[in-house]
C-alpha cells in the first residue's frame, strides 16, 4: 500500500482521538480518556513511522528525513491541534478553579496527570469548565 495514501487516514484518526479525548474529559471518563490519549499517541508515532513498543534509536543529527505533508494532511493535523488547545485551555481553566479552592499551584497538564494517577472513585473532581 502506498504509505501517500496512508497518512491522510491516519491524520484522520488523530482528529478522531482527540474528539475522543475531549469528550471524555468533558464526561470525566478517566479511564476513556487515558484509552483515546494512548490511541492517538500511538497514531502520532505511526504518521512518523516509529515503534512505540521499542525504544528510540540514538538520535543523529541530520538523518530524520520524510516526505513533505500534503495540504489535506497539514489542515487536519492543524485540527486536531486546535481541538487540543482547546482541551488543554480547559483544563487550564479547571485547574486555576481548584488553585483558588485549594491553594495549590498547578497547571492543566499536571491537572491531567493528577487524573491519570486516581483510582476510579466517586472523589474525582468535577471539570465544571466543560459546558
Amino acid at each position: 500500500m502506498n504509505k501517500r495514501a496512508v497518512r491522510p487516514k491516519l491524520a484522520w484518526e488523530i482528529l478522531e482521538a482527540t474528539e475522543e479525548a475531549a469528550k471524555a474529559a468533558r464526561i470525566e471518563h478517566t479511564s476513556a480518556l487515558n484509552a483515546a490519549l494512548d490511541r492517538r499517541g500511538r497514531l502520532i508515532a505511526e504518521l512518523f513511522g516509529l515503534d512505540v513498543d521499542r525504544p528510540l534509536p540514538p538520535f543523529k543529527r541530520g538523518t530524520a528525513r520524510r516526505p513533505p505533508l500534503s495540504e489535506e494532511e497539514r489542515r487536519l493535523i492543524e485540527k486536531a491541534r486546535e481541538k487540543e488547545a482547546v482541551l488543554f485551555r480547559a483544563l487550564d481553566a479547571q485547574a486555576a478553579r481548584l488553585n483558588r479552592e485549594s491553594g495549590t499551584l498547578r497547571n492543566g497538564r499536571q491537572y491531567m496527570q493528577g487524573l491519570r494517577e486516581l483510582k476510579p472513585s466517586k472523589d474525582y473532581p468535577r471539570m465544571e469548565c466543560w459546558g
